[in-house]
């Protein structure tokens, strides 16, 4: 349903007997990363309310808390997507809603735009929210926020401003251990990440192996990855005989 500001600007968040008129939610600050990935970049949406103009995709991406993406009509489910043009490590994503709602929605990433992947999921939620800012650690071109069918009570999926914030990923050398033949070698359960502007970020690694040791000397190499991103890590080991 569709209420009208004091300037005849139509509202569409709210269903019958709600047509309060609310101030714009800003952004939240995220905690590092500064630059919003999503500015001015490829935005679409599942719809594009079409009875005034201004209210498609792109408006959601323009960095412009007085334009905003609207969809046409209450239906669920409805999505908007942004295309960062290339892979990013992803660790905040912001969304500025039109109005405080319980909106039920699931953020999700991918590297082709067919296959995603759960950034977070807030399908269940039932808490007024004007913004949201959730951390994560992800690597992916496309971001969506994917509104559920159940999820808004009438409201319409509406966003002032859909933000993504983090960088491009690094590069990073393999770790180079040393050991012992039949002792144990300890691998690095984290490894740091240092982003443009000087960000930096401990993140998880999980090993091909948990422990290893090795029955005689010589080179070594063990695999993994950094965990919920994916990217591979290299541990290079190097073994020697006890006593030498």
């Amino acid at each position: 349903r569709i209420s009208f500001d004091e300037q005849g600007t139509p509202v569409f968040g709210a269903p019958a007997g709600r047509y309060d008129l609310l101030e714009k939610p800003q952004s939240a600050e995220p905690n590092d990363f500064k630059d919003n990935l999503a500015l001015g970049k490829t935005a679409s949406a599942s719809s594009e309310y079409r009875g005034a103009p201004g209210y498609l995709a792109s408006s959601a991406v323009d960095g412009d808390r007085n334009t905003r993406w609207a969809a046409d009509g209450s239906s669920m489910p409805q999505s908007l997507t942004v295309d960062l043009g290339g892979n990013y490590f992803i660790n905040y994503v912001n969304t500025v809603f039109e109005m405080s709602a319980p909106y039920q929605f699931v953020l999700e990433y991918s590297d082709d735009n067919l296959t995603w992947k759960t950034f977070a999921d807030y399908s269940a939620n039932t808490e007024e929210l004007s913004s949201k800012n959730v951390e994560g650690a992800a690597v992916g071109r496309y971001v969506r926020i994917r509104f559920t069918a159940d999820g808004t009570q009438g409201y319409w999926a509406s966003i002032w401003e859909f933000e993504v914030y983090g960088g491009e990923i690094p590069a990073y050398e393999p770790f180079v251990l040393s050991g012992l033949v039949y002792e144990p070698v300890s691998l690095p359960e984290t490894i740091e990440l240092e982003f443009d502007g000087g960000v930096v970020k401990q993140l998880p690694i999980i090993w091909e192996q948990a422990a290893v040791s090795f029955d005689a000397a010589g080179e070594y190499t063990v695999n993994g990855e950094i965990a919920g991103i994916g990217l591979p890590v290299t541990a290079n080991l190097s073994i020697a005989e006890k006593g030498l």
